[in-house]
């Protein structure tokens, strides 16, 4: 990854991206195509895309130069843990509960601070920026006070556009922080605000909290759901989810690797919208979404690269997964999704996925100018017989040459830009997090449920 010391410059008011050589939209075609461009100028004021057509001639302030590159909508990554950067590569040798038990629940046994959370999720968004991800689902876990804040401080620094999620607990006082996170989110043009919990029959009465306060704050309630194959049977997810009125709120579900029809009907009815987590899946040996026949229900599903299980965050590997890993269990090249279909699940289905597809998600006039461009003038891209599968089957983060949100640059010359203090002194906090999480770490035999 290629970061270098920078204090990026103000947003430039008017941008133009000259002669793009393709532009994949991601708007869906009749034919179940997706409109691609070719050789188009495209003019970006004050963050929104304004203008794309042939020789736009007009006064910029910034000119960039698309001839011979790709330009496409930024992804959305609609499920991450962006704090877990300090327990990558943690529990290597389990399934999903032995690592819950071992790595996920340091940051409360070691009361994980502000400046701890800080330093790791503001890391996480450079990754991401790297990779050429624009919009974040940062489900938090909120253990501590200080990783609520920090982590708040670090994806308003970052840039991206970014949606939080809040988990209450049984201590009402702690729970206030919703009502003041929703405040300080509010004030912040890229910023969105969800309320989570885990919808197991051992916290219940957190998980109702979570969709009360969603109710009262108006906002999106965001679980894991039927992730291992025990989970309905132990944890009795879709029942818990039913008492506690998550069918009656805005839901969002994370996983659904192994859900019944009778599950997918009921999911289906309530306009669930769900994320699809295959890296972190194959990770933690969960199993594999059955992506076709959710797809097949009309079910609107996005990717999400789900923080530590996933161990790093390159976009194009979870996009060729998520292809893969249908075709392998399918022993069919044709099941859904394509290599076409994956670019669609990357971009505008991930911000349906998060209610933002109004305003990202696709390279068209209005929308924000949450775009990425890419160079394929490299040995892995250098010849290809399909510019939108090109991006899926062999574009690399190092092909990102450029990222921005709403106009403002963030990745330029294919470096990332650092805005506050040096990457080094980010790497270091987050070295010594690691070591002070190894004082509380156990090691636990076997996977054994809770």
């Amino acid at each position: 990854m290629a970061f270098i010391p920078f204090v990026a410059q103000a947003q430039t008011s008017t941008i133009l991206i000259n002669d793009v050589s393709t532009i994949i939209t991601s708007v869906s075609k009749k034919d179940d195509d997706i409109e691609v461009l070719h050789n188009k100028d495209v003019l970006i004021v004050d963050g929104v895309i304004n203008k794309i057509s042939d020789h736009i001639e007009v006064k910029t302030d910034k000119t960039i130069e698309g001839k011979g590159k790709i330009l496409q909508a930024g992804f959305v990554d609609t499920h991450d843990h962006l704090w877990q950067v300090d327990i990558r590569s943690c529990g290597n040798e389990h399934n999903l509960y032995g690592w819950i038990r071992d790595c996920d629940l340091l940051p409360a046994k070691a009361q994980f601070t502000k400046d701890e959370a800080f330093a790791a999720i503001r890391t996480s968004t450079y990754d991401l920026i790297n990779t050429g991800v624009t919009t974040v689902m940062d489900w938090n876990h909120t253990m501590t006070r200080g990783q609520t804040w920090g982590g708040l401080d670090a994806l308003q620094q970052s840039g991206l556009r970014y949606v939080m999620a809040f988990n209450p607990s049984t201590d009402d006082t702690f729970n206030k922080d919703a009502y003041k996170l929703k405040s300080a989110i509010d004030k912040d043009p890229l910023g969105h605000m969800e309320l989570a919990s885990h919808p197991a029959i051992y916290m219940e009465a957190t998980a109702k909290k979570a969709v009360e306060l969603a109710k009262e704050l108006k906002v999106s309630v965001n679980f894991h759901y039927l992730e291992n194959r025990t989970d309905d049977q132990l944890e009795q997810h879709t029942k818990v989810l039913k008492r506690i009125g998550a069918d009656k709120v805005p839901l969002i579900l994370n996983h659904v690797v192994h859900p019944t029809d009778d599950e997918i009907a009921w999911m289906k009815d309530i306009h669930a919208k769900l994320t699809h987590n295959a890296l972190s899946n194959m990770r933690l040996a969960s199993g594999v979404m059955p992506l076709g026949k959710l797809h097949k229900a009309g079910l609107t599903v996005g990717l999400g690269l789900d923080g530590a299980a996933n161990d790093n965050a390159d976009f194009f590997t979870l996009m060729k997964a998520t292809v893969g890993l249908q075709r392998a269990s399918h022993e069919d090249p044709t099941v859904y999704p394509s290599y076409k279909d994956v670019e669609l699940l990357a971009t505008i289905e991930g911000a349906k996925v998060l209610g933002l597809e109004s305003s990202v998600g696709t390279v068209e006039v209005g929308k924000q100018a949450d775009l990425i461009l890419l160079n394929p003038n490299t040995s892995n891209m250098g010849a290809t017989w399909d510019s939108v599968a090109q991006v899926t089957l062999e574009a690399q983060p190092r092909n990102v040459e450029m990222v921005m949100v709403a106009g403002k640059i963030l990745k330029e010359n294919g470096k990332v830009i650092i805005t506050d203090e040096p990457l080094s002194a980010l790497l270091a906090k987050n070295k010594q997090t690691v070591e002070r999480f190894k004082t509380k770490y156990t090691k636990t035999k076997g996977d054994a449920p809770f």
